[in-house]
Formats: C-alpha cells, sequence, structure tokens
C-alpha cells in the first residue's frame, strides 16, 4: 500500500499510521484544483463498506449533485479497521457497549465544518437500544474523553451530522443492557454468562489475561464408569446456586446424572423415559419455560425429543411423538442429533430447533405429548437441514440475517423479524406464532448450480468485510463459504465424503505472524474453520481459498467428534480441544515456525491426557 497525496505531493493519508491497521476501505471528500478532483460525498467501493459522508451535513443522490462547495486543499479522509460489527467486549464508554469496527479520520487544510455521517444499518447488528456515535481523540474510547452523538434512523440507514477533526476515532455503540441474572445467558453482551457474571450473585472464577507458560494434568474423575462416551458432557448452571454443574449421560443405566463440577458427585439423577443408547450425544440447555431453573433437551433411543424440567425439588420428562427422518434416521442407533435453543419471535420464552424444523414445549402440565411443531421448514423446501451425513444429525443455525425491508424479504416481510434459521445451502425466515416459514436465499437458486450440498453449517464473518456470511461443511465432499445476501461463493475446498463434523470457527492461526513472522500487517488475519475429514482434523480460511492450511491425523473413525477453542494461554489466540477415541489434547493452531516453547512439532500438541475409569 501507498501513501495518498495531494497534488503537491502532499500526504494526506500515512499507511504506517496505528500500524496500518485502518487501511481498509479508505476513502474521502476533498478538493485539489491542481488535480481538477472536487469530492463532496464518498463511499469505499470496497466489500463491507458501511460509511457514506457528505460535506456541509449532506448527502445527495450523486456527487455531481451535491449542492455545496469546498476549497481548494480541503480533505477528509477516513479508513476502518476491518472489525466486525457485531457488539464486543471492547473498551468502551462507561454504560455502552461497541461494535469491534472502528474508523480514523485524517482532515487536512482547513476545517470542513460539519459533515452527515451516514452508516449503513443493513450491516449493523439489531439492537433493542437506539445507536450511538462515538468519537475520540486518540481511540480509547473507555478513557472518559468520548463524544457520544445520538443516531438518527432515516429509513435503513443511520445518520448524524457532525465535526470531524484530524486524528479522530469513531465507532457505534448502544447503551448496556442489564444482566437479568438466572436465565444464563449474556444479556448485557459483556461475554459472561450468568454464572461468570460479577452482575450477578454467587462465585465468579478469577480469570487472568496474562500469557503464561502453562501445563495441565487430571483434577478429577469419576469414580465408576458408565457414562457415554458418545456424548460430550456440558456445563451450566440447572440449579441456579450460582456454581456450574456437568450434564452427562450414563449409559449403563439409562439416566442423566448432573454432577457437582468440582468434585464430580451425583447431584441430581434423572430418569430419562427411554433408553440413551448412542442417539443421546447432543444435548441442549436453555430455560425453555421462560423462568426458574433451566430445562435440558436431548434425545432417546425411542426417536423421541424429550425435555427434564426441574422445579426445584423434582424432575419432570416431557416428550414429543416419534420424530420424522429428516431430524433423526429411526434406521440407525448411531446419531449426533443437534438440539438447539433459540427465541425466534424474540418473546422472552425460547423454542428448541433442530435442522428446519422449530418445537415449542408445553409446561402446563395438562398435556400428554409436550413437544410438538410450531413451523416445518422442511415442508417449505426440503432436503437443507445442516446434515452430517447418512440423516444422522443436524446442526443449523438461528441467528438473525435478515431485516423486512432487505430485498429477500418482499414477500411476508413480517416473518423476517426475529431470527431465522441458516440450514446447508439455504436460509429460512420463520414465524412461530403462524407456524409458517419461507426460503429466503438459496445457494442452489443463486448460483444455479447444484454442487453445493446441505452439509453441518456455521455462520461468521469469514473476510472480515462486516457481514455475516455462511460455512457449510457438504456431504458431498465440499466444505464452502457463501454470502446469504447475494450467493457469492468465497471460497470452496474438496474434503471428503460421508459423515462430517461440526464446524468450529475461530482465530487459531495467525495469517499475518504466519506471512514473515512479524505483526505488521503484510497479509490480513481472517478467522479459521475447523473441522474433521474423515479421520482427519484440518483448518480453513480464506486467505487459502481452495487447499487447507493444515491437516493432522487422529484415530477417530467416526468423521463426526467435535471440536472447541479456548484461548488457555492468554496470547489472543485460542487453542483447539479435541478428543478422539485415544487422547484428549490441546492443540496449537498456527504455524510451527512461530509455536510457543510449550508445542512440539511433530503433532501441534501442548498436552496429552485421559481419564481411564469414567
Amino acid at each position: 500500500q501507498h501513501n495518498y497525496v495531494d497534488g503537491n505531493g502532499t500526504t494526506l493519508w500515512d499507511v504506517t499510521t496505528d500500524g496500518g491497521i485502518y487501511n481498509n476501505q479508505i476513502t474521502g471528500i476533498g478538493r485539489d484544483d491542481a488535480m481538477a478532483l472536487d469530492q463532496r460525498q464518498s463511499r469505499s467501493v470496497e466489500n463491507g463498506t458501511m460509511v457514506t459522508i457528505g460535506h456541509a451535513g449532506t448527502i445527495a443522490d450523486t456527487n455531481l449533485n451535491h449542492a455545496d462547495t469546498l476549497s481548494d486543499g480541503q480533505f477528509l479522509l477516513w479508513g476502518s479497521n476491518g472489525g466486525t460489527t457485531a457488539f464486543i467486549n471492547a473498551p468502551a464508554p462507561s454504560g455502552y457497549v461497541r461494535i469491534g469496527a472502528v474508523w480514523h479520520v485524517a482532515e487536512s487544510g482547513a476545517d470542513l465544518g460539519n459533515v452527515l455521517l451516514r452508516i449503513d444499518g443493513t450491516k449493523m447488528p439489531v439492537s433493542a437500544q437506539p445507536l450511538q456515535l462515538v468519537i475520540d481523540a486518540d481511540g480509547d474510547f473507555s478513557d472518559g474523553n468520548s463524544t457520544i452523538v445520538p443516531l438518527t434512523l432515516n429509513g435503513a440507514d443511520w445518520e448524524a451530522t457532525v465535526n470531524l477533526a484530524d486524528g479522530d476515532y469513531f465507532t457505534v455503540a448502544r447503551a448496556v443492557v442489564a444482566e437479568i441474572c438466572g436465565n444464563n445467558l449474556d444479556d448485557d453482551r459483556d461475554g459472561l454468562a450468568d454464572a461468570y457474571d460479577p452482575d450477578c450473585t454467587g462465585g465468579v472464577p478469577v480469570c487472568s489475561t496474562d500469557s503464561v507458560a502453562f501445563t495441565i494434568q487430571e483434577q478429577t474423575c469419576t469414580t465408576s464408569g458408565g457414562f457415554s462416551e458418545y456424548q460430550s458432557p456440558l456445563i451450566a448452571d440447572i440449579d441456579q446456586d450460582g456454581t456450574p454443574e456437568i450434564i452427562a449421560g450414563h449409559l449403563s443405566t439409562n439416566q442423566m446424572r448432573i454432577l457437582d463440577s468440582t468434585t464430580l458427585a451425583v447431584k441430581h439423577t434423572i430418569n430419562t423415559g427411554s433408553g440413551i443408547g448412542l442417539k443421546w450425544n447432543a444435548m441442549a440447555v436453555g430455560q425453555l419455560d421462560g423462568a426458574g431453573f433451566l430445562e435440558i433437551a436431548f434425545i432417546t433411543t425411542d426417536d423421541r425429543m424429550r425435555v427434564a424440567h426441574y422445579n426445584g425439588s423434582s424432575w419432570t420428562v416431557l416428550y414429543s411423538d416419534v420424530l420424522p427422518t429428516s431430524v433423526i434416521n429411526t434406521a440407525t442407533d448411531l446419531q449426533t442429533n443437534g438440539m438447539s435453543i433459540a427465541d425466534f419471535n424474540q418473546d422472552g420464552v425460547p423454542e428448541l430447533y433442530n435442522g428446519n424444523i422449530i418445537y415449542s414445549v408445553d409446561f402446563s402440565g395438562s398435556c400428554t405429548v409436550c413437544i410438538t411443531q410450531a413451523v416445518n421448514g422442511d415442508a417449505v423446501a426440503p432436503d437443507s437441514h445442516g446434515n452430517n451425513g447418512n440423516n444422522s444429525g443436524n446442526f443449523s443455525v438461528a441467528i438473525d440475517i435478515f431485516e423486512p425491508g432487505d430485498p429477500q424479504c418482499t414477500v411476508n416481510p413480517s416473518e423476517c423479524n426475529g431470527l431465522e434459521i441458516v440450514a446447508g445451502y439455504r436460509v429460512y425466515s420463520v414465524d412461530v406464532d403462524a407456524g409458517t416459514a419461507t426460503a429466503r436465499a438459496d445457494l442452489r437458486t443463486l448460483t444455479g448450480s447444484n454442487i453445493y450440498a446441505d452439509g453441518p453449517t456455521a455462520v461468521a464473518d469469514m473476510n472480515n468485510d462486516g457481514q455475516l456470511d455462511v460455512v457449510t461443511n457438504g456431504i458431498n465432499g465440499r466444505l464452502y463459504i457463501w454470502s446469504p445476501y447475494d450467493g457469492t461463493v468465497y471460497g470452496i475446498w474438496t474434503t471428503s465424503s460421508g459423515s462430517r463434523s461440526p464446524l468450529s470457527i475461530g482465530n487459531i492461526y495467525d495469517d499475518d505472524l504466519a506471512d514473515d513472522g512479524l505483526k505488521n500487517g503484510s497479509v490480513v488475519d481472517l478467522p479459521e474453520t475447523v473441522t474433521m475429514a474423515n479421520t482427519d482434523l484440518r483448518a480453513f480460511n480464506l486467505n487459502s481459498p481452495s487447499t487447507y492450511i493444515w491437516t493432522l491425523g487422529t484415530s477417530d473413525t467416526s468423521g463426526v467428534t467435535g471440536i472447541s477453542f479456548f484461548d488457555f494461554n492468554g496470547d489472543s489466540i485460542k487453542e483447539i480441544v479435541y478428543r478422539d477415541e485415544t487422547r484428549l489434547r490441546i492443540l496449537y493452531g498456527g504455524p510451527i515456525a512461530y509455536k510457543p516453547t510449550q508445542v512440539s512439532g511433530a503433532d501441534r500438541n501442548y498436552t496429552t491426557f485421559a481419564c481411564g475409569s469414567g
């Protein structure tokens, strides 16, 4: 990249400022008579651009029709750090939470005065609170010196008239929503669920962000076996006492057991009403009745969905009719059922979902079959469930992709309120109250190609353009990343056919460091997708849009084992936590040339350990 200069060679934008992190979507307004330049309003042409600025508090339909004038030598340029538009846990004014995207300003010549700053509302997260523009002179938005300007919603855009100074930084924030203790959710978006949030009572773990060398060993182990090796335990504060419990299936007794997370003593035993078998290897935990204790959702060997409900003294297990084969394959006992919970209509009472089908739960006590279908997306557009192969389980995502004013929502636009289901190569809007669903985006239709198969699905901003992308691990052996807004396919990789594992997405590999050994912005650091390809663990990102970054052999024979990320040593790069059939491993996901001292170059292991009796 090169500096931006005027006709006299004077630098208007120095690409080395702040280490070059704001050299994304650079644009500006200004006048240079020597170069016949008279730009009164501007918007970057780069993908993901959100900001338009017009001189004198005006933005016209074209630059030519902008009636105001600038003086020769007046310039205002701005560039983005390429950060996410999601609200994140980052420095912000007291009482506010901000998005990850930040813009830097460079002004030259006489003060331009007021400008109209417009932000594309379609790229902003949905917020129940009004959005605010936050301007800061040094980029530290938490030091009490920021200026907060209310943004006004104009159609689909957010606007404010402001006077930006040379060196200013700006971002978007909203007031912090108070944490609602007891629902096990992160209401205030500080990255901490109730059991870990200091706003709620109960023990809060002491955490450190220091980067330190570490070792790991077994802390404790159950005194007897019998637990299902196919089902990963969950951790949640089921009884709302401020301390999370461990939830696990006990295969030999067909029970669900809730264990003390420190001692592994059994606190609750729940008779499931049917066999656990191998179908009960994915659970979901949440406040399905909208209040009180947490519920646990799971599937049993009789092909029914069940919800365990605790009233403070005893457990009741509710159940559904036999599930359709689009949700579960009744012909096999080996399942990886992706049970999930989301509040689709935002009424405070979440629903269950699996694939493209939504279920509601009746807690009245007057029903026999208390879990029933609320919305069946399969009846509208079948065969895209987020299925992981051989009809053995669905992994879809509930997320807000579209709004009623979007071009995808011209028909029955109110159905685009709330959350959508992203599954495989489709996005479904849903209306839980009306029981309707509509396929709003179909990659096969958008591209005219059937090479894009159903598969476990994830949603994230994979190219740092400020828009959500869909990642699908296709059961035909193709992993692909695509835009639900226009059908652009950003990357496609050939992996392997057969059963697919769920996708894990995070920053486990520093592309910038791997490029030349320096953190200098030489390459944009993009998030990674890690998944199984038959017996191999593989990592992908869009800096390598057709070949994987690395592959690692495992002892897994199923091809569907799950993967988790966590930053154990506090270096801002997450480690991979992976368990195959013989070992539990913590893996370094970056380039071996720049590995931490604890990492083995042979297999990226930090530490390997196992528990033999549980």
